[in-house]
């Protein structure tokens, strides 16, 4: 636009300051016509607009606080024609899909080069031109406008004689027609009516011609653009020696006024049905306290049928409490608007708690008074609800020792609930900042909650850590202290969280390290010493065998049997510590069952051959882990052990089905009696402490709980006892 107008203003906006001081020397050099001012800010760009004038903004995307395409949207909410052109150095299509959604001018992305200016300079140029350019065509067809309402009206004269019809300027214009191109005749005047209208025109001419009357005749005429319009016309005949000699009358373009007669009729339609489509009680009295309108929501809400609504006033809504007179109602608004929480009696005699907001408005030349009432029972009833919730939170953070905490970054702030006052031991009027609330926490554990919040802050990570405080009062406290990101737009906007005081469990959990730990080592000790002394027992009975008679032969093998069956057990105590000790919560894998099993067997056939073993197992996996191998240990111990055959028989059999797998280890014993088949593994009966229970089923039990399964105990026929294990199958998981 050099030296085609007047000086270009343009507001560049952008955070680097040397940058946006750079752009504006090369674009006040590539163009005589630009002034650049520059802000470094999107709140600074919006300030300066709404003190100057400028003809164009050019604004960066990536931006601080408000970023390109945010101010773009609040430029646009009050301009929106003012070119607006993104300079940034973000290019990507979502961005400049999304400038372009929001009403961006033009868009160029930053290069390294300085020819970039000469181009954005041109773009300027170009944008403020059209903007220029647009804008005078407006002001030139709001000109053209106000003359065409101004000019709708014009004057006509027939000579009957010769049939020269004269038209004023005025007429010329409602039809649109060049003098130099209209004849002046009735007949051409005729052409201008529409087909449709044109014999109730000329009936009309006809009839005061004949009758000498004046004619008045609402009509359609079309001009040579083919445009229609809504004329009225009125004619009279002046007659000379009593006759016909000439007509004159009026022609006015009434397009716009039926056009604002039939918007006004829709628009009084739109308003009914928006007045009685309020959910809002609506209401409209004047000062006498007698209502003028109310909207269908009162009318149904109420429920006063037409004859007593003709009569109702505000009195009888308020009939306890209201007792209001003409100057007492024109002074409660002389201030202005007012709201207040009122009660309304229903035709039935209920009572509706309702929030009045009213105001004064001209109803028809009149003053009255508009009254907006919602009915707030349900509020009313959120709010007792809201007041016990905080009731029960109060009352629930006492019991727990826990609290609730917020943190909004945006204006630094911190708010903290009674719970964690209490936690801290400070004062209930007590307002913490995010330092004073980290400066509590001890020793190395502050830096570790300092660095947890900016993480949250900066990276949305949630966090759940265990960390040690000191309170006001120099009380140590282990504290869980929770936080969770509530992100908008991209940002962290909130950080919400809660605290409980788990001093006691952290005592409790140090306790029971420190006695699992002690545990672990005593059974290291004394089952190496019982093993140890076990075996030379073991050993020194297997050479007193070649010392004893028969009767003795068998008192000792039945001390080998016992012998051998406490080095089991510690084997079984083994197993059982290192489930409560290393495994609370065991990993689980894919189990082969029939290794398992089979691997399990061999083992017993060695320990038992004077028992009988059949095994039928699918291959198949289970979800378990190696100490599956101690369940199937003890049950086939237990099947052998409690067996009162010269030869116990002992069968392991599998069944698979869509999930699980159950293995049903049966043996030919005396059974166990139905009252004692939960209580066999110790389950609610105090453990191992139960009657009638042992370790080994006891830990086959805690195992199976473990792998996710369950194990009960059924009748074998036609004698002895089954022991099922059901287990989930890996591969159906």
């Amino acid at each position: 636009m050099k030296n085609r107008g007047d000086a270009v203003r343009v507001l560049h906006v952008d955070d680097d300051a040397a940058f946006a001081s750079t752009t504006a020397a090369f674009l006040e050099r590539a163009s005589g016509n630009i002034d650049v001012e520059t802000v470094t800010s999107g709140a600074a760009a919006l300030d300066e607009l709404a003190d100057g004038a400028y003809d164009c903004v050019v604004s960066d995307y990536r931006m601080p606080g408000r970023d390109g395409l945010e101010l773009l949207r609040a430029i646009r909410a009050e301009d929106p024609d003012l070119p607006f052109l993104l300079f940034t150095g973000e290019g990507s299509e979502s961005i400049a899909s999304e400038a372009i959604s929001a009403g961006v001018t033009d868009y160029l992305q930053k290069e390294t080069g300085t020819d970039q200016y000469a181009l954005l300079a041109n773009k300027i140029e170009n944008a403020v031109e059209r903007h220029r350019t647009e804008r005078e065509l407006k002001r030139r067809e709001r000109s053209l406008a106000r003359a065409q309402r101004i000019a709708d009206l014009g004057s006509w004269d027939l000579d009957l004689e010769t049939g020269e019809l004269r038209w004023s300027d005025q007429i010329y214009r409602i039809f649109d027609v060049d003098p130099d191109e209209f004849a002046g005749t009735y007949e051409e005047f005729l052409a201008f009516v529409h087909p449709e209208d044109r014999d109730a025109v000329e009936a009309a001419v006809d009839a005061a011609l004949t009758d000498g009357r004046e004619y008045r005749i609402d009509h359609r005429i079309v001009r040579p653009d083919g445009t229609e319009r809504l004329v009225h016309e009125r004619g009279e005949v002046r007659y000379e020696d009593g006759e016909p000699a000439s007509m004159s009358g009026i022609v006015q373009d009434i397009t716009e006024r039926t056009r604002r007669e039939r918007e006004l009729r829709e628009s009084r339609r739109t308003y009914e049905q928006l007045f009685d489509s309020i959910t809002d009680m609506v209401l409209v009295h004047d000062f006498d306290g007698e209502f003028l309108e109310i909207n269908e929501t009162s009318r149904d809400r109420l429920g006063y049928d037409r004859e007593e609504r003709d009569d109702l006033t505000i009195e009888d809504l308020h009939p306890a409490d209201v007792d209001i007179g003409r100057e007492e109602l024109r002074e409660r608004f002389d201030d202005g608007p007012t709201t207040f929480e009122s009660v309304f009696q229903a035709s039935g005699g209920e009572e509706i708690p309702v929030h009045v907001s009213a105001t004064t408005i001209d109803y028809y030349g009149e003053r009255a008074v508009l009254a907006v009432a919602r009915d707030v029972t349900e509020r009313n009833a959120r709010q007792r609800e809201l007041e016990r919730s905080r009731d029960l939170l109060a009352k629930t953070e006492q019991l727990t020792d826990a609290g609730g905490w917020e943190y909004d970054p945006g204006a630094e702030s911190l708010r903290w609930t009674d719970g964690v006052r209490r936690l801290h031991e400070v004062p209930p009027d007590y307002d913490p900042t995010l330092e004073a609330a980290v400066d509590f926490y001890h020793g190395d554990d502050a830096a570790r909650i300092d660095d947890f919040v900016r993480r949250a802050l900066e990276e949305g990570r949630a966090f759940d850590e265990v960390l040690r405080l000191e309170t006001a009062e120099g009380r140590q406290r282990w504290v869980r202290a929770v936080g969770d990101p509530y992100p908008e737009d991209g940002e962290v906007t909130l950080l919400r969280g809660a605290m409980q005081d788990v001093t006691e469990r952290v005592e409790r959990e140090r306790d029971l390290e420190r006695t699992t730990e002690e545990l672990a080592v005593l059974n290291r000790v004394v089952r190496h010493d019982i093993r140890n002394d076990m075996t030379v027992a073991l050993g020194w009975l297997e050479l007193v065998g070649d010392h004893v008679d028969d009767e003795g032969a068998d008192a000792l093998a039945r001390a080998v049997d016992a012998g051998r069956h406490v080095v089991e057990l510690t084997e079984v105590a083994r197993d059982y510590v290192r489930l409560i000790v290393e495994e609370q919560q065991p990993e689980i894998d894919a189990v082969d069952l029939q290794r398992v099993v089979e691997d399990v067997l061999t083992r017993r056939r060695e320990l038992y051959p004077g028992a009988d073993f059949t095994v039928d197992v699918p291959p198949v996996t289970v979800a378990a882990n190696g100490m599956l191998a101690s369940v199937f240990t003890n049950l086939l111990n237990n099947a052998v052990q409690h067996n009162d055959r010269e030869r116990p028989t002992v069968s392991i059999t599998a069944e698979t089905d869509e999930g699980t797998v159950r293995v049903r280890v049966a043996d030919d014993g005396p059974g166990i009696p139905d009252g004692r088949k939960e209580r066999v593994f110790g389950r609610n009966q105090g453990g191992l402490d139960s009657v009638g229970t042992g370790i080994g089923l006891y830990l086959v039990d805690s195992l199976v709980a473990k792998f996710g399964g369950d194990v009960w105990v059924e009748d074998n026929q036609p004698r002895g006892a089954v022991l099922v294990v059901e287990l989930e199958r890996y591969d159906e998981r």
